[in-house]
């Protein structure tokens, strides 16, 4: 039979086994929960990179296909430019899909017989490079590029039957990723849950046992008194005593290692026990903290209302987690406030009713999640300021559009000297919108990692050269010199992108410029670096007014100059330093500053070093029909598709003092059925400025349109005139089957080049009236 002490041990160890084994348990299925979601996120993530590796393989595809026959075709030599780019590009990506399916049998089955049909389209595109220009077309060659459409057609249905397969995979693995997340963070709040509930009831009877203990020892010490003889009895006490000593050191042992302050809380609503837990917490000793009101450790806003929860909570006992959907506070003894969650547990002994709180700080917690909020919130914020921004850009330029062209057209009119200068202010002035309107738009496009770098050969002298050569017109307005030294051992040909890089020392040539009232600017290019991590290194050097050394690394924020006397003196936006880091941070390099007030600037540019072939002739037949402008256009027939009135006046105006009187069309579909009018009437028109947005039908589903009618770019070449004015628009531009782009606003310069360029030679001096 049990002796007394057994009995009264076996609720505190029974639940310490409880305790141990339900948090261990609960600890390993999290864990292995936890392990199941980050694998199904590692395939979700692995299906969408075959998903867009597949993507990047057809358009490649598409590139050395439209390339080749282009060539062909037309025998323009700039076809061969996305040809080449493609089948170096194939390979990489092939190279790339292996790897992504390689650990799947039948997937890569499906690979092998797609690597097999890429081999054979890629041959035939060589065929057919090789075959050289085919018009008029033979039987053979008919056959040849028959032949490649029909290879290209299976790829095509090969890619489109794996895709869907991937994207049914990546469904389930999504939502069994996303019922694996709602169903950890179930089991992980129900683990805390009981363990804090098992570790309440601990604290209750570790508190009984200790109340009975001393009861137990007073009484036995009476006893003892009266029964010296009796040794059997005063054996089990010493007994008794030990075990009640070892279970209170064991509980308090358990109640250390806890992560939560344990609290007993009386029907009075004045604490009774607090583990010493509170005093990390809160920063009361826990002798120091019985006996006061619970509404101690409260905030005085709640303090209020608590003692009603209290007694509602009394009149119906029972445990629960406190919080669920709410955000619960506790003041610390310094007065400062910090989240919580609180779990309560009732405990009676007798007919006294008491209730045990375990309060666990969640203040790392919370800052975490606010860290992600914010984090997410920011993501958002500068995705939908770049949407926004992109819009707006567009809306802008419209009527900039009309202001700028306008003036261009009054400024060739009689005006006295008065007049010509107000306007030429007016152009100055919509110049300088544009350069800011392109510089806040850029900025946002970084911060929402949307711009993304060009990788491609160029010319790197050429391109330093003539961002040199562009900005030489302003030095000498300011009777400043300046020069430019490339190293020897600099190479001509590297990867990168040739835009951004002229845009970035642009700037900093600009600025160089801007800041210096005398002397000279200096653009020195070296190589630098070891042979395996080879750097170009840009240095510009101006003798201009310097900046602080304090306020050196806070140019490169957005919207902050040197200081406020600068913007007064020189203007500006301060937002040019802070775009060319950011870009040169998306082209892999950097930059650096070295300065001293009243002695000049160093401005260093570095960028990876990665040296590319020799770039290839791609000169057309169109590159030198500027040579004859009045042979370009005596028959020659333009529509300008339009939707906007002013901007449809100012053109029909530019056009007009070139000597052209262009058709309108107010939208994409009136665009379509003109050019449809006037093939059927055999008088087809010689050149298309087309609009992007317009209603109904825009400008490039119009140009798609058109291009699938059997019009190609040789009988009608389609010219972009858009407010869109960015690398990847004028890329998208030449997908649609666009020849060439045109940015808003419109310049009559421009225009003129544009039209001598793709106009037929062969018209004649004599310009036609439609």
């Amino acid at each position: 039979m049990p002796t007394l002490v057994e009995q009264r041990n076996i609720k505190p160890l029974a639940l310490l086994v409880i305790s141990v084994a339900l948090i261990a348990g609960m600890t390993t299925y999290s864990f292995a929960s936890i392990q199941r979601y980050g694998t199904l996120l590692d395939e979700s993530e692995q299906i969408e990179k075959r998903l867009f590796a597949l993507t990047r393989f057809v358009s490649l595809l598409k590139d050395v296909e439209t390339g080749s026959r282009g060539y062909a075709l037309t025998g323009q030599r700039e076809y061969l430019e996305p040809y080449d780019q493609g089948r170096i590009q194939i390979g990489q990506n092939m190279s790339r899909l292996r790897k992504l399916m390689s650990g799947d049998s039948a997937l890569f089955r499906q690979f092998e017989q797609l690597s097999k049909l890429s081999d054979e389209q890629l041959q035939n595109s060589g065929r057919i490079v090789a075959q050289g220009f085919m018009v008029p077309l033979t039987a053979a060659d008919q056959l040849l590029l028959d032949d490649g459409k029909v290879t290209m057609d299976q790829l095509r249905d090969h890619v489109a039957g794996i895709d869907e397969a991937q994207r049914g995979l990546l469904q389930q693995a999504s939502g069994a990723a996303s019922r694996q997340a709602r169903f950890t963070v179930a089991i992980v709040a129900l683990g805390i849950s009981l363990s804090l509930a098992v570790l309440g009831l601990l604290a209750f009877f570790l508190n009984q046992e200790v109340i009975r203990r001393m009861k137990a020892e007073s009484d036995l010490g009476d006893l003892g008194t009266e029964l010296d003889d009796h040794t059997e009895l005063d054996d089990r006490i010493k007994l008794r005593t030990g075990q009640l000593r070892k279970n209170e050191a064991r509980l308090s042992g358990i109640l250390a290692a806890s992560p939560d302050a344990l609290i007993v809380v009386e029907t009075s609503g004045l604490i009774s026990f607090a583990s010493n837990r509170l005093q990390d917490i809160f920063g009361y000793d826990p002798k120091e903290i019985i006996g006061k009101p619970i509404e101690t450790l409260m905030p005085k806003r709640f303090r209020n209302g608590h003692s009603g929860h209290l007694r509602q909570f009394l009149s119906a006992p029972q445990a629960r987690e406190m919080g669920a959907g709410l955000q619960l506070f506790a003041t610390r003894k310094d007065g400062s406030e910090f989240p919580v969650e609180i779990s309560l547990n009732p405990e009676t002994e007798g007919e006294d009713l008491s209730v045990v709180a375990a309060i666990r700080d969640i203040s790392e917690r919370a800052a975490v999640m606010e860290s992600l909020r914010q984090a997410t919130n920011k993501a958002k914020m500068a995705e939908l300021k770049s949407e926004f921004l992109a819009n707006m850009s567009h809306e802008l330029r419209t009527p900039m559009n009309g202001v700028i062209g306008f003036t261009d057209l009054l400024l060739t009119s009689d005006l006295n000297e008065e007049q010509k200068y107000h306007l030429q202010l007016i152009a100055e002035s919509g110049s300088s919108m544009l350069v800011l309107l392109n510089s806040i738009l850029d900025l946002a496009k970084i911060e929402s990692g949307k711009l993304k770098a060009d990788n491609a050969p160029f010319d790197i002298q050429e391109a330093i050269g003539s961002s040199s050569r562009l900005m030489r017109v302003a030095a000498e307005q300011k009777g400043l010199a300046l020069n430019l030294k490339i190293d020897k051992d600099v190479p001509q040909y590297i990867l990168g992108d040739e835009y951004r890089t002229k845009q970035v020392l642009t700037n900093i040539v600009g600025n160089a410029i801007k800041f210096t009232s005398s002397g000279w600017v200096s653009i020195s290019v070296s190589v630098t670096g070891a042979p395996e991590a080879r750097k170009i290194e840009i240095t510009i050097t101006d003798t201009g007014i310097g900046i602080a050394r304090e306020r050196q690394k806070e140019i490169f924020d957005e919207f902050v100059q040197a200081d406020s006397s600068i913007v007064r003196r020189f203007g500006g936006s301060g937002l040019g330093l802070t775009i060319s880091q950011r870009l040169l941070e998306v082209l892999g390099g950097g930059i650096s500053c070295e300065s001293e007030p009243g002695k000049g600037t160093s401005f260093v540019v570095t960028l990876p070093l990665i040296e590319a072939g020799p770039l290839r002739d791609d000169s057309s037949d169109h590159a030198d029909r500027g040579a004859e402008p009045n042979k370009a256009a005596r028959n020659a027939r333009i529509l300008v598709a339009e939707d906007h009135d002013i901007n449809r006046v100012l053109i029909t105006a530019l056009l007009q003092q070139l000597g052209y009187h262009p058709d309108i069309a107010e939208d994409g579909a009136i665009a379509i059925t003109k050019i449809e009018q006037a093939i059927a009437e055999k008088q087809p028109y010689s050149i298309v400025l087309m609009d992007l947005q317009m209603p109904n039908v825009g400008g490039m589903e119009a140009t798609r349109n058109v291009r699938r009618m059997g019009v190609s770019g040789e009988e009608l070449p389609i010219i972009a005139v858009t407010a869109h004015a960015y690398q990847e628009d004028i890329k998208a531009c030449h997908t649609a089957g666009m020849q060439d782009h045109l940015g808003k606003p419109i310049i009559k310069d421009d225009l003129g080049r544009v039209l001598e360029k793709w106009l037929p030679a062969s018209m004649g001096a004599e310009k036609a009236l439609v």
